[in-house]
């Protein structure tokens, strides 16, 4: 088949992000788009995080949730993410530590969904931190080695 008519299995996009040091930055924010987790992307080193405050206002609540992340985003749209009608955008809100102490305890008296993205994410932050950071996966395994040959230990 000719590149042109070729496209990638998702699940190759989502490796390649988790695994290769140099994916490129418009792959990583496909496969954010595409997770209902986006974080795997999120914590690449090349992920374009300073072009997600554009998403603030697309009407797809995946898209939305993104402009969180963004290194220009602030208290205040946290503050409105915690009233958006979407639960996906309403979690991230939740675990954004730049929300307010009365905006958080609102959000723990609402869905599980919600309640979890905000106990996770708030136990795992230092008390001072001011700007989002995703959280890390989980560890990468090393890259397999070649092994040398047992011997055998006839004798």
């Amino acid at each position: 088949m000719s590149e042109q008519g070729y496209v990638p299995d998702p699940q190759v996009h989502s490796n390649l992000a988790y695994f290769c040091q140099d994916a490129p930055a418009e792959m990583l924010l496909e496969v954010a788009l595409r997770r209902q987790d986006p974080y795997l992307g999120l914590t690449h080193p090349n992920f374009p995080r300073h072009t997600l405050l554009r998403f603030a206002d697309d009407p797809d609540p995946r898209r939305r949730r993104l402009a969180l992340a963004s290194p220009e985003s602030t208290g205040d749209l946290a503050e409105r993410f915690a009233e958006d009608p979407h639960e996906l955008v309403r979690a991230r809100a939740a675990a954004d530590p730049r929300l307010s102490p009365a905006t958080f305890l609102q959000l723990l008296d609402s869905t599980h969904r919600i309640r979890e993205a905000a106990i996770k994410t708030r136990s795992s932050r230092s008390p001072t931190s001011s700007a989002y950071s995703a959280p890390q996966p989980p560890h990468r395994p090393r890259p397999a080695t070649r092994r040398s040959p047992q011997r055998s230990s006839t004798g």
